[in-house]
């Protein structure tokens, strides 16, 4: 059953409200994702009953109410009449403003379309979803269809074409794009032709990752096309062309070097290529009569050109230096590169991410040197699934991890019955192994919690926003800063057997103890300050496709560098500062 999403609100200022009817011509375009809450809102939302939002392109802000809520601030309290699997987004005239499924209808959408019942509905096949059309509306085909995965067609009857490239080349690389050139035959007349807005080929791209342990890329592509280009390597290759649309094909190609379209300024003279745009494309025939053997070739702004059979050139606008971005809608994050299934009318998008992210919307950083369980595990469970049906690393880890509590709790417990006697807290040394008995049960306790409810939000099996993001910010936090201050008091440690080795009997004990103190309370607010960024900018974000719910650290555009190394700096320095410590005690131990 298709479930209605919020996705995102628009405002449009009616100037003239003293005519009686008013024009709007609007092009709304919807976004893939929900728009998120604004962390910077001058509005003050009742919290747990509505959030801060702002409307597409004009930078004002409202407050989005839950169902039952409404005002300005979501403070005023209302009886929602709407059906129980509509959406309740406010009131109009004491009346509740219900948004319907799509099987339903009516002011409270309690009224069923039956539309999909009918005898002449449409059939929809291979697990498509019969949609109905609104009653209201006098339309020829009453019902649509909406394909599953890898079908098309008014009933899903047809299979996406399947592309199959073998990489045939010397090097392979991690990556390639893949270029679907459609020959538009019922383009604008020429006269009424804008190279800028309208083109006589339509072209839509798809990124794809080569898998490390093979040489073969699959692709399935719904839309017509007659032309595939790859693009591998910063190099442009032909690799498929059919004269008339196949749907529902099986292509297997290769790609191979002699399949590449090499640039104008290998194929022309230095004086040919200086020329401006429109006085050198003249000269685009001579290397298809010059050559041949040659294909394709293109130039480096605006054309690709082929060498047809009477050795002339045919050419269509490629723009090589398109920013893809998904009509700026920022789907992708981290500056992930977005690809959509069609320029015109997209269903589908994809992104590809830079080095050192990952995930479906590239949200998942392995930059710098703190992996999150997230990172590490979070792909690995599986929504909607048992624990028991999880893959094998998953339950292994989680066993790991009970075991790990078991054993550290236990070690941590026996550490602090030893280390509380006051006899033997007479110098720093074992207050700092004390309080790291202490941290360590902490820790371990804050590790299994992690781990359980990164499977628990995974598996659907929490839905409370409001608490998903609250142990998003703690428990990340609170992990991260136990660690990195069990090992700079195991590093005090060090120090101090170190100065008690070499000072010996005149070693101050009770200047120890009462240095210790201060030390433990100044390495616990450096650590946590040293990281207080993290919190305060995370965010939760929604993997609709994969229906998943992500923790991550959202750092503002304009100090989201400066915060990154930041971020890893410190991260290195608590992880080598105590390390070398010990080291360099160890070696003094040695030598005293």
């Amino acid at each position: 059953m298709l479930k209605v999403k919020y996705r995102a609100s628009w405002s449009f200022p009616i100037i003239f409200s003293f005519l009686p009817v008013n024009r709007l011509p609007i092009q709304l375009t919807v976004p893939f994702i929900s728009a998120s809450s604004e962390v910077t809102c001058p509005l003050k939302c009742n919290k747990g009953h509505g959030r801060c939002a702002s409307f597409l392109y004009s930078g004002k802000y409202f407050c989005q109410c839950e169902a039952g809520w409404s005002g300005p601030l979501c403070t005023i309290p209302y009886q929602c009449n709407c059906s129980p699997d509509s959406l309740c987004v406010g009131t109009w005239k004491n009346q509740s403003i219900c948004v319907c499924p799509t099987h339903k209808y009516g002011k409270r959408c309690y009224l069923t379309n039956d539309l999909c019942q009918e005898k002449n509905a449409k059939k929809c096949r291979n697990k498509g979803t019969c949609i109905p059309r609104d009653p209201r509306i006098l339309v020829d085909d009453r019902t649509i269809c909406s394909c599953s995965e890898r079908f098309f067609g008014d009933e899903c009857q047809l299979n996406d074409t399947r592309v199959d490239i073998l990489i045939a080349m010397p090097v392979i690389e991690d990556s390639l794009l893949i270029h679907f050139i459609t020959v538009n035959s019922h383009m604008p007349t020429i006269q009424y032709l804008s190279s800028n807005k309208w083109g006589p080929h339509e072209r839509s791209t798809t990124f794809k990752r080569i898998p490390f342990d093979s040489d073969i890329v699959t692709v399935y592509w719904s839309n017509p096309f007659h032309l595939i280009f790859v693009e591998y390597d910063n190099q442009i290759y032909l690799v498929f062309i059919q004269l008339n649309y196949n749907s529902s094909a099986y292509l297997s190609i290769k790609l191979q070097p002699h399949q590449r379209c090499p640039s104008v300024d290998e194929l022309l003279n230095r004086n040919i290529v200086n020329y401006p745009r429109l006085h050198r494309v003249k000269y685009y025939h001579i290397p298809c009569q010059e050559r041949p053997d040659l294909e394709c070739f293109h130039d480096s702004d605006q054309f690709i050109c082929l060498c047809t059979h009477d050795r002339r050139a045919n050419c269509f606008t490629f723009d090589h230096h398109m920013q893809y971005n998904c009509q700026q809608l920022s789907y992708c994050e981290n500056n992930g590169q977005c690809f959509q299934n069609n320029a015109t009318c997209p269903t589908a998008a994809i992104c590809a991410c830079p080095k050192c992210y990952l995930g479906s919307r590239c949200q998942l950083s392995t930059r710098g040197f703190g992996l999150t369980l997230d990172v590490i595990l979070g792909y690995q469970i599986r929504p909607k699934l048992a624990f028991s049906r999880q893959p094998l690393p998953l339950i292994i880890s989680g066993v790991i991890t009970i075991i790990m509590l078991v054993f550290g709790l236990f070690n941590a417990f026996v550490s602090i019955i030893t280390f509380q006697q006051k006899r033997l807290r007479t110098v720093g040394c074992v207050i700092y192994l004390f309080t790291a008995a202490i941290i360590s049960i902490l820790t371990m306790t804050m590790f299994t919690l992690k781990y359980f409810f990164l499977v628990f939000t995974q598996l659907t099996m929490l839905r409370n926003r409001t608490f998903i993001l609250g142990q998003c910010l703690i428990l990340d936090f609170f992990l991260k800063i136990l660690l990195q201050i069990g090992d700079w008091l195991y590093a005090c440690v060090a120090i101090e057997r170190l100065i008690t080795q070499q000072k010996d009997v005149h070693f101050n004990n009770k200047l120890s103890q009462k240095w210790a103190k201060y030390i433990i309370l100044f390495v616990c607010i450096i650590v946590a300050g040293t990281s207080i960024q993290e919190p305060l900018n995370r965010v939760l974000i929604d993997d609709e496709d994969e229906e998943r719910i992500w923790c991550i650290v959202r750092y503002s555009n304009s100090y989201s560098t400066l915060l990154n190394k930041y971020t890893s700096i410190s991260t290195v320095i608590h992880f080598i500062c105590p390390f070398g410590i010990n080291l360099i005690s160890a070696f003094g131990l040695i030598l005293l």
